[in-house]
This record gives C-alpha cells, sequence and structure tokens, in this order.
C-alpha cells in the first residue's frame, strides 16, 4: 500500500560503540533498566523477545534540537536519574548485546500491538522524509508489512546512500514483527529504477546483504534484474552454527571439499570464520543450528584448519531462502 505521512519526527539515533571482548556466545547481554540483571526470554506464552540491528536502540538528548531522523523514541521510553526505562505499555526491556551490534527487544502481545503503533507511524513519516530530501523517489509495503519497494534513481546508486536505506528497511522489519507477533519473521525489500520502473536489486532482510553495483543499474534501464551480478562468484553452502567470539561467527559447513585447494600441510578445512559484522543473528540462537550461507571464495588466509572469509552476503536459518 502506498505510504501515508505523517507529522516529523523527533529523534536521535545512536550507533553504539562496543568494546572488542571475546565472547563465546551470542548471548553474552547487558541489560538496560534492570537491576537484576535477569535474562530475558526468548520465547514463552507470555512473553517474546525480537532482535534488531543496532540502529534500533536508541536514547533520548532532552538538550538536542536535532530532529528527523529515525526513532520517536519519547514515545516509549520514559526518562530516569539513573537508567533509562521501558514504558509498561511498549515493552518489558530491552537489552544492547556487548559486542555484536544487536538490540533484543521483549513485549507481550498488547505491548508489541503498541510498537507496532508507533513503528507504522515511523515508516509512515521517515519514507516521507527521505522524499522530500531526494534520497528516494517513492516508497509502499505490503499491508501485512512483509515487503517493501523502494524507487531510486542513478544519482543515489552513485552515492550510495545506504545508511538510511537500512534504517527505511529496519522499521518496515519491526513493524512487520510486531504485527505478526512472531520474532522469526523477514522480509522481502526490492529497489526499483525509478524511471524505467524495473526491479534493480532485491534482497531478504536482514540476514542478506546490500550490494548496489553499475553494472545491474545499467541492465534495470531496459529489463529487471534478477539475480545481483556481484553474486555470480560467491559459493552457497550449508552448515551448522557453532559459535561467536569477536570479532567472527564460526561456522561449521557440511561440504568441505570446495576448500581443499586451501588445506596447509595436509590438514583438512572444516570450519569457517564469518565477519559478524557481515551477518545477523537473532536472539537464541545455539550450536548446532543450521544455516545457509553465500560467501565470497578466501583470498588465502588460512591457519590450521578453518579459513577466515572475507564477505558474507548471506547467513540465514536453513531453508527460508529463496535461491
Amino acid at each position: 500500500m502506498k505510504a501515508k505521512f505523517r507529522d516529523r519526527l523527533i529523534v536521535v539515533l545512536v550507533l553504539m560503540v562496543f568494546s572488542a571482548v571475546a565472547y563465546n556466545s551470542i548471548n553474552d547481554i547487558r541489560a538496560k533498566g534492570d537491576d537484576k540483571g535477569s535474562q530475558i526470554i526468548y520465547n514463552s506464552d507470555e512473553y517474546m523477545t525480537f532482535t534488531f540491528p543496532e540502529s534500533y536502540s536508541i536514547e533520548i538528548d532532552l538538550d538536542s534540537e536535532r530532529s528527523t531522523d529515525v526513532f520517536v523514541a519519547e514515545h516509549y521510553i520514559t526518562e530516569d536519574s539513573s537508567t533509562w526505562k521501558l514504558k509498561p505499555e511498549y515493552g518489558t526491556k530491552y537489552e544492547l548485546s556487548d559486542n555484536y551490534g544487536l538490540m533484543y527487544f521483549t513485549a507481550n502481545k498488547e505491548q508489541a500491538a503498541n510498537m507496532f503503533e508507533v513503528n507504522k507511524r515511523l515508516l509512515e513519516g521517515f519514507s516521507k522524509k527521505l522524499i522530500e530530501v531526494d534520497e528516494i523517489k517513492d516508497a509502499e509495503w505490503a499491508e501485512d508489512y512483509s515487503s517493501l519497494k523502494v524507487y531510486i534513481d542513478k544519482e543515489t546508486v552513485t552515492q550510495g546512500i545506504m545508511f538510511d536505506y537500512a534504517r527505511l528497511s529496519i522499521m518496515c522489519y519491526a513493524a512487520r514483527q510486531f504485527y505478526s507477533y512472531d520474532n522469526t519473521e523477514t522480509i522481502h525489500v526490492t529497489y526499483y529504477n525509478a524511471e524505467s520502473k524495473n526491479m534493480y536489486y532485491s534482497h531478504l532482510f536482514p540476514y542478506e546483504r546490500v550490494t548496489f553495483n553499475n553494472e545491474d543499474w545499467k541492465k534495470s534501464e531496459s529489463e529487471d534484474v534478477t539475480e545481483c551480478s556481484s553474486y555470480s562468484d560467491g559459493v552457497f553452502i550449508s552448515g551448522t552454527y557453532d559459535s561467536m567470539s569477536d570479532p567472527y561467527v564460526h561456522f561449521i559447513p557440511d561440504d568441505t571439499s570446495i576448500f581443499e585447494e586451501y588445506a596447509q600441510d595436509g590438514q583438512p578445512i572444516n570450519e569457517l570464520y564469518l565477519q559478524y559484522e557481515d551477518v545477523f543473528l537473532q536472539y537464541g540462537v545455539e550450536k548446532g543450528d543450521r544455516f545457509d550461507i553465500r560467501i565470497d571464495l578466501p583470498t588465502g588466509r588460512t591457519n590450521e584448519n578453518y579459513i577466515i572469509i572475507d564477505k558474507t552476503t548471506l547467513m540465514a536459518p536453513e531453508g527460508i531462502y529463496d535461491k
């Protein structure tokens, strides 16, 4: 449906800077607004925990004159002399991963419904803002928020204005999760050539990395681009999540034959180290959980029985990505 637009949003986006301390699990977290520091609940009959990229975490600067950024924090955060706490009508708790650029938000169905209304207004307002400053030409989304379409021009592609696109995607993604009360949801984000109306790039958010290039833009001037040319040399494999330690995700591939040429001293390669900043892992991921990944073949950095992967363009729970 076409976006309906509302008043400007007053907000300050805070990009969290995390320490470089190593952790063995994605569930190493820091509680916000909770003196007991208890673990949040991933799923239960009463509560559900949603995972978002770190830019969904926010904080208000009450003295700031800055505006029209990302999140209307005063809608659901109340000021406290010592800490920030969620208003009970919007959530039970939010927590930040200390090292992995993620935010965890716990809510019951009623709270999630209230957060959906907030995100709905955010999506409408921020879309309007991006059109006003000519970063996009138009945006529209499905009635159930399962997909987002963004219309852009060549100048936008060459300038690489990716951060605001990510913000828009996060808002639609959050709206989808709160709307459906399902923390396993994804959305399909598709970018279109605003002049030709042809598809330029499509990806599965938040599991697939965004990659724009001029070759595909030129193709979109006359036809739909159904496959990103940057992925043509990528390798799609399945396997299991093992653990995470800064700055890597340890991944065990099912098929290691494609890495035989990288083996040293006859030692087979049986583990991949993915850059954690390239992937998105939901709260609650455990050792042995299965994923599909798409990677660029390594440039030769090997150590004993593993390879450090320079670029991961997809890491999604097994079976949800349509090849």
